[in-house]
């Protein structure tokens, strides 16, 4: 994207009950960049600009209205991001003690990440005998992942996948649910392709 784009923005209905009564929680405030690429890439840490508002039925809290989707997923779609990559052994010791809580709970089996950035950590589930794959939006990513760690990381989001029905016995999501635009549907994808019993 560059900072030719035009902003596009959309008003949403709550994604938990519908509604479309809202409260403002936090004011939007001027958009410093429309560099999409850069402000989306995993590294990026800026300020939020949008409003954010709570459902009046539910409480649900979440931004509207917000930039479209299509800017925000071409946003992650597209770029490097070396500072990301850079910090990939330290990501791999965080993911191997997220990885022992979850083979408290379930045994080894089929793992799928969404949003699995660099592919870290489906890289260390690898290492310890589980079958992985996982998807990522960024291209380059995907790329540096297959390529640094050897692992299956598929381009595009959950949605774009595919996926068989109760084909993985756990699938997780690392800081990517609050990024979703549809977060219900991204879990009730989750729900389909889970086995019974399958752990999120």
């Amino acid at each position: 994207m560059s900072s030719a784009t035009p902003l596009r923005f959309e008003t949403i209905a709550c994604n938990l009950c519908g509604s479309t009564e809202q409260r403002v929680i936090h004011p939007a405030s001027e958009r410093q960049t429309t560099d999409f690429a850069a402000e989306f890439k995993s590294s990026a840490d800026g300020p939020l600009t949008e409003q954010v508002v709570a459902c009046a039925k539910c409480g649900l809290q979440f931004v509207s209205p917000r930039l479209h989707r299509d800017l925000i997923l071409d946003g992650y779609r597209e770029g490097s991001d070396e500072r990301f990559v850079s910090q990939a052994r330290a990501r791999e010791r965080t993911f191997a003690s997220s990885l022992e809580r979850i083979e408290r709970q379930t045994p080894k089996g089929r793992l799928f990440d969404i949003g699995t950035a660099a592919g870290s950590f489906i890289h260390v589930a690898a290492t310890r005998g589980w079958t992985v794959a996982g998807c990522e939006p960024n291209r380059w990513m995907c790329e540096w992942g297959r390529t640094h760690y050897g692992v299956d990381i598929r381009p595009g989001t959950l949605l774009e996948q595919a996926l068989p029905d109760q084909s993985f016995d756990v699938v997780t999501l690392w800081d990517v649910l609050e990024h979703d635009g549809d977060p219900k549907r991204t879990l009730e994808e989750i729900r389909r392709i889970l086995k019974p019993n399958g752990l999120l």
